[in-house]
């Protein structure tokens, strides 16, 4: 019989511990440890739900459109008020725009540039220092005039008291007007009209007013071509508050049927200002119609000048005008793009040697049995001589409409 030995027995059984205790360590292998730190910088196993959503849409718009008919001078001579007074020793004008009528009231927004001053104040007066009887203001609301152009050379003639008269007339009526103001709070309002949603703004400036001095006045600003720094200011503002601006400026070279370098410099800078359209006059004839690229891309048509609306004077250049139309259209992402401008030939009628029977025409609508009872019909007056000559200014812009 084998002897027990304590020790041996004790030594046998820590060896076979520890020859267990490392089958298991290398059979279940621990995980690896990782400082806290270093799982905190680990970017999500999933992005979040705001990476996985499209880019935003601008929102769509409805589409709209608003038509325009401008028009050039109402010059009144004498010869036009004298037939306009009636027994009683008031005016009535509405037999001189009757043929016209219809045309202009079918336009959205029509637009006249009011070369002489109207008002109560000095009494009616031909050439060369213009006042016109205030029954002026009623006839071209008749007509559905919306806007008036009133910054002309001829808007000093009778003196700061009657232009200030004419404003005050011009503003309490349905007419929106610009170019002269009642104060520097006045030229700071933004002329607006509103056709179909879209928003338009009206700003009206002159080259000058014949040497007569502008006053240097709180109560009565006027709008100079020469004050650029008020021009870019009122652009920028009426940038803001409306949707689409039209200049209308009184510049150019009298009679002459062709743009001059200081129309088209300066056409450029407004257009670079923030003008979105500019109409012009004061040649007494018409000029061309070009397409301008402002400093931010913009295309800014410009209309040199409309020629005269209404007139007595006395060469068929001088009784031709123009009538503008353009539609300006809002598009589902917002933009507006100006479509389907073009000009159509206007006549001023006048009968016998002290111009009887005036009365504006579109040419279209103008009737044959008139052409040889006009005043210059043996002076050069033609449907041909007309249609010529518009042709020749006006280009691809001309239209003869049905």
């Amino acid at each position: 019989m084998k002897r027990f030995r304590p020790v041996r027995f004790f030594v046998q059984a820590l060896f076979t511990i520890g020859i267990l205790t490392a089958l298991i360590f290398f059979a279940y292998p621990q995980p690896e440890s990782r400082p806290q730190e270093q799982e905190s910088l680990l970017p999500p196993e999933t992005p979040p739900d705001f990476l996985d959503e499209p880019a935003e849409e601008p929102p769509l718009v409805e589409p709209a459109s608003v038509s325009f008919y401008a028009v050039g001078d109402n010059l009144i001579h004498g010869a036009i008020f004298r037939r306009a007074q009636q027994p009683d020793g008031t005016y009535d004008f509405t037999e001189n725009y009757r043929a016209i009528k219809e045309r202009v009231q079918s336009a959205d927004i029509a637009v006249i540039n009011q070369e002489t001053v109207v008002n109560d104040y000095a009494p009616a007066e031909h050439y060369p220092t213009f006042s016109t009887p205030l029954e002026m203001l009623s006839a071209l609301i008749d007509a559905g005039f919306d806007v008036a152009n009133l910054a002309t050379n001829h808007m000093m003639d009778k003196g700061k008291a009657a232009l200030m008269n004419s404003v005050r007339h011009w503003q309490s009526s349905l007419i929106v007007t610009s170019g002269a103001f009642l104060g520097p709070e006045d030229r700071e309002t933004v002329r607006l009209v509103e056709r179909n949603g879209i928003s338009f703004s009206f700003i009206g400036v002159t080259f000058g007013t014949n040497g007569i001095p502008v006053p240097e006045s709180d109560d009565l600003l006027i709008n100079l071509m020469s004050d650029e720094e008020s021009m870019q200011k009122q652009i920028a503002t009426a940038k803001e508050k409306s949707d689409f601006v039209i200049v209308m400026a009184h510049w150019g070279t009298e009679y002459s049927d062709q743009e001059d370098a200081g129309q088209v410099a300066y056409a450029q800078k407004l257009a670079d200002w923030g003008a979105d359209l500019i109409v012009g006059h004061h040649p007494h004839v018409i000029q061309p119609i070009d397409r301008l690229t402002a400093a931010d891309g913009r295309t800014v048509y410009v209309a040199y000048s409309l020629g005269n609306f209404i007139s007595a004077q006395d060469t068929v250049k001088r009784l031709t005008g123009a009538g503008l139309c353009f539609t300006v259209v809002r598009h589902s992402d917002g933009t507006l793009t100006v479509e389907d401008l073009y000009a159509e030939p206007l006549v001023t009628h006048a009968e016998g040697p002290y111009y009887q029977n005036i009365c504006v025409y579109r040419l279209a609508d103008y009737p044959p049995e008139l052409e040889k009872q006009h005043t210059l019909s043996g002076a050069g007056w033609s449907r041909e001589a007309v249609l010529e000559n518009f042709k020749a200014v006006m280009g691809d812009y001309f239209r003869m409409p049905e």
